[in-house]
């Protein structure tokens, strides 16, 4: 755990970075949660996106072996 000194000194940092505006400390860290809660808002985005693409592969390839399979049949059929 930190010392007293140590917790100081960090306070002393945010309060410089902060110009001493707890308003501003305050909003800063708001807008960082809330960057933090899009990121893995987009992150969920994009994993939906890269399965629905997956899908999309998987039914094209559905379709085309359906659509060889239904040359076969044809082609069974015409021959009699």
């Amino acid at each position: 755990m930190a010392t007293t000194a140590q917790m100081e000194a960090i306070a002393d940092i945010i309060l410089e970075e902060f110009d001493s505006d707890p308003g501003l400390f305050r909003s800063s860290l708001k807008r960082l949660r809330l960057e933090a809660e899009l990121a893995a808002l987009e992150s969920a985005a994009r994993n939906i996106q890269a399965s629905q693409d997956a899908d999309n592969v998987a039914f094209s390839a559905d379709m085309v072996a359906n659509a060889e399979a239904r040359a076969v049949k044809q082609s069974e059929i015409d021959g009699l």
